[in-house]
């Protein structure tokens, strides 16, 4: 789930693509890619925290409210950026 995370912050960076649909799938994706992350073992988990979060920092320029959706939801397992 982070990898596809991942790949659709950098579709939609690379194309400048700004939907409001697309960006509220992006963040279910990263929710349920934190939920996920969240039932493996405690040292599994950093490494694919730090990569949500850098999700984050990507998705910070896009606007629509993104990145204060991805520091809630990162905030609420958490994840500091």
């Amino acid at each position: 789930m982070v990898f596809y995370s991942e790949r659709a912050c950098a579709f939609s960076a690379d194309i400048r693509y700004q939907d409001d649909g697309y960006f509220d799938a992006l963040a279910q994706m990263c929710e349920r890619s934190l939920k996920m992350n969240a039932t493996l073992p405690e040292t599994r988990r950093p490494a694919l925290w730090a990569r949500l979060a850098e999700v984050r920092r990507t998705r910070d320029n896009f606007g629509y409210d993104v990145a204060d959706d991805m520091n809630g939801l990162l905030a609420g397992y958490g994840v500091d950026g």
